[in-house]
């Protein structure tokens, strides 16, 4: 199976390993194009979106926090 088929695969069914493997990478690398500041704010929503441990929400806020915090609190607030 295709990793990006299988990565889907595995957050469809709520798999935390996956999650917390995604989010313990320590550098934010460009995704499809996407500057640092947007990738954060995208692994930010998506860590609720999928209501994540609360170490990996930690960890999205924080790289988040590192670019602009009033960014960071309208991702949560949305």
């Amino acid at each position: 199976m295709d990793d990006y088929k299988e990565h889907l695969r595995r957050l469809a069914v709520h798999d935390d390993a996956l999650v917390e493997a995604i989010l313990s990478e320590e550098t934010i690398r460009p995704v499809f194009g996407l500057d640092g500041r947007t990738a954060a704010l995208a692994r930010l929503a998506a860590t609720i979106a999928v209501d994540a441990a609360p170490s990996s929400f930690q960890h999205a806020v924080a790289l988040a926090l590192g670019y602009d915090v009033e960014e960071a609190l309208g991702t949560v607030d949305t």
